[in-house]
């Protein structure tokens, strides 16, 4: 579980929060926003704990539409 934070040169703030599971090194979720709000946060892991392997499948399916492997 990581919380990255980018400030670009006009000010502005990306915020990324990254979780990652340690055994498999596969990426469970990836939360992109100029501000997380716990509530958001909160959200998206319970989408996780309900239906667990949708965000690995779906990145998966993503990144492999740009040829890129996760």
């Amino acid at each position: 579980m990581d919380f990255v934070q980018v400030r670009f040169a006009d000010g502005r703030v990306f915020r990324c929060f990254n979780l990652v599971d340690d055994f498999t090194h596969e990426c469970l979720l990836i939360l992109t926003a100029k501000s997380i709000r716990s509530k958001n946060l909160v959200e998206a892991l319970n989408l996780l704990k309900i239906s667990p392997g949708w965000g690995v499948g779906y990145l998966k399916k993503s990144f492999a539409t740009m040829g890129l492997s996760l």
